[in-house]
Order: C-alpha cells, then sequence, then structure tokens
C-alpha cells in the first residue's frame, strides 16, 4: 500500500455532518438512526476492503477529534495535530507557508 497515513479528523460539535462519528468511517447500524456502528465492526474494516484494517495493524491509521464544529479549527491545532506529525519537513514548510503568509 503506497499511502503512508491516512488521519480522519472527527469534530467534536459538528453540526454539518450526522451523523458526525462518519467523519471517523462510522455509521448508524442498519435498520434504525440512533445506534452507531464504530468502524472496527463494520464489514468494511473486518474484511479489509478498503485496507483500512491493515493500515489500524501498521499504526497508519490516525483517529483525531478537535473541539469545534464542522472544520473550526485555528492553524496552531492544524500544524501540531496534522502538518508536524503526519507530512515531511519540506511538505510542512510549503503548508505553513500557505497558511501563514
Amino acid at each position: 500500500m503506497k499511502l503512508k497515513n491516512f488521519v480522519m479528523v472527527m469534530f467534536e460539535d459538528d453540526t454539518m455532518v450526522d451523523p458526525k462519528e462518519t467523519e471517523w468511517f462510522a455509521y448508524y447500524t442498519p435498520g434504525q438512526a440512533k445506534v452507531i456502528t464504530p468502524l472496527v465492526d463494520s464489514d468494511l474494516y473486518k474484511e479489509d476492503w478498503l485496507g483500512l484494517k491493515q493500515m489500524n495493524e501498521e499504526k497508519r491509521l490516525h483517529f483525531l477529534s478537535s473541539p469545534g464544529n464542522h472544520l473550526q479549527f485555528t492553524d496552531t491545532w492544524l500544524m501540531e495535530n496534522i502538518i508536524t506529525p503526519f507530512l515531511s519537513n519540506s511538505s510542512a514548510s510549503s503548508v505553513k507557508k500557505l497558511l501563514f503568509v
């Protein structure tokens, strides 16, 4: 698999995505709209349709959460939680220039 890391961010007070847990590939259990089935309990994960199980076992699947509503994060949060840990120094420098210019 060529993808180095897959980072998912769930916004804790999200009012746009329903349920917000879909930001981590969870979804309502079929036949109702209250109980949510986590990714690891889904056939998508168990049968590894997308390689998410393999990535998780290799510590390359990352579940992050951010306070606030949909895509309401600060530049600092983005740098500390996404860019610095997951992008190379050269990529981080390029992104930093775009964000903070």
